[in-house]
């Protein structure tokens, strides 16, 4: 066998190697993408109760019917987290006639394991909305979130719901690049937005 034909075979050998383990490679990764999600979801719950909170605590302990036949109405909901639960409400609150399937128990997943915080803000930053869709559209959106606030409110003072409702949050900056963040955004509030519910403080 003579050098150039040792070399090709080599080439070969090499560039097989690589594409096996290339494939090899890739096929692990797939999986690992695929499992990722689902191990931190069972990461992230692992030890939390399977019950909502109403559900171990015998003050808020609710029986609810099982649905055995069929029955009619103006309106179904399926799936009876927040989402669910306030459409529910609101439509049965214009005398439509209701029903809400839930197959677990009331607000079984992330609704019943939240941190209970009421907040008037978005996942995204206000100046995200701004650019996207203006200040116009932006300033509806801000408002939106005022008025889901004002409604929970009322819920609670309306139905006597004793949640133990504390109003106010805090949000700490944890270095200057961040306070500097924080600040731009309190400036965009109360600029852009009129809102003057914000207190800003620089202890150092």
């Amino acid at each position: 066998m003579n050098q150039n034909r040792r070399n090709i075979l080599k080439t070969t050998i090499v560039a097989g190697v690589g594409y096996g383990l290339g494939m090899f490679t890739q096929s692990k990764l797939q999986n690992k993408q695929q499992t990722l999600p689902s191990s931190i979801i069972n990461d992230a719950f692992s030890g939390c109760s399977d019950l909502p909170f109403y559900k171990t605590n015998p003050q808020y302990s609710v029986n609810f019917p099982t649905l055995t036949n069929s029955t009619e109405c103006d309106v179904c909901i399926v799936g009876g987290g927040l989402t669910g639960l306030s459409t529910a409400l609101h439509l049965a609150n214009t005398n439509l006639k209701v029903l809400l399937i839930e197959k677990n128990t009331i607000a079984s997943g992330a609704s019943g394991m939240n941190g209970g915080q009421i907040l008037n803000s978005y996942e995204c930053d206000m100046e995200f909305l701004e650019d996207k869709f203006g200040l116009s559209v932006a300033k509806e959106f801000w408002n939106l979130s005022l008025l889901g606030i004002d409604i929970i409110k009322k819920n609670i003072e309306k139905y006597n719901i004793n949640c133990g409702i504390n109003m106010g949050s805090s949000i700490v900056a944890f270095n200057n690049k961040h306070y500097a963040e924080l600040q731009e955004k309190y400036n965009t509030l109360k600029g852009n937005y009129q809102y003057n519910n914000l207190h800003s403080a620089c202890r150092k």
